[in-house]
């Protein structure tokens, strides 16, 4: 029989003064994800079963601060993205529905009720983030239709697509969203080269900055403040930008 993988969630609760874990968990297969924190504590990650020669699914379990399981939501394919290399950790909505994808559809999970909300195969369009939450719930996620990748919003509710990006170079990361809603990305633009790119919430463009001697912009967005984006690029260095 194949050997199986085993996953362990770590979560360092205990003292501040030492980094033993307090309590960790385990899957039989492996975790695809980060984490997800909930306002109630509660954490969320994907992840992948099926050893090798098996059928590989995966899905989203859900624990409580203490480890303990609460749920655990099964899904057609591996809980990551395009490919099991592209991780789709989930992303927490306003009203606390859960938004990430498996290799085979985007998908809205109700943390309460454990139900799936809504399931949208991803083809023709593939999903190559971390879904961003704007401040009136549109879900912000990078797709890639043949050799384009683009930004889309999608409705919370049924995943259907809102807006579409008027840029098509989207490097790789993840969007992310300020406070005012605008939706921040790296972007390859053939006209300026290499910029980060913010844009309203309706995607269009509000401004770019290029970034100097590099080839990417290799994460995304790294943190967003009120006055500042920090983001790491292909010179191995974080830049800083004031919005």
């Amino acid at each position: 029989m194949a050997a199986r993988f085993v996953a362990m969630l770590y979560l360092a609760l205990a003292a501040a003064d030492h980094c033993n874990p307090s309590w960790s968990m385990h899957v039989s297969t492996y975790f695809t994800s980060s984490p997800a924190v909930g306002a109630d504590g509660a954490i969320f990650a994907g992840y992948q079963s099926g050893s090798d020669g098996e059928p590989r699914a995966g899905g989203l379990i859900a624990v409580d601060a203490s480890g303990r399981v609460l749920w655990d939501v099964k899904t057609d394919k591996p809980w990551c993205g395009v490919q099991s290399f592209h991780p789709s950790s989930p992303s927490i909505g306003l009203n606390g529905t859960i938004f990430g994808s498996d290799q085979g559809s985007l998908y809205s999970i109700d943390v309460r009720s454990r139900e799936i909300l809504a399931k949208v195969p991803r083809a023709p369009l593939a999903a190559w983030s971390r879904p961003a939450v704007g401040i009136d719930g549109t879900v912000y996620e990078i797709m890639s239709q043949l050799t384009k990748r683009f930004v889309v919003g999608l409705n919370p509710v049924n995943l259907t697509v809102l807006h579409t990006s008027s840029e098509s170079g989207i490097s790789g990361g993840s969007p992310v969203v300020g406070f005012d809603g605008t939706v921040f990305v790296g972007a390859i633009i053939r006209s300026s080269g290499v910029s980060l790119l913010a844009m309203n919430p309706d995607l269009t463009t509000r401004w770019k900055c290029k970034v100097s001697n590099v080839t990417s912009v290799t994460l995304g967005p790294l943190v967003v403040t009120l006055d500042r984006v920090y983001f790491p690029s292909s010179d191995g260095r974080v830049h800083v930008v004031s919005t």
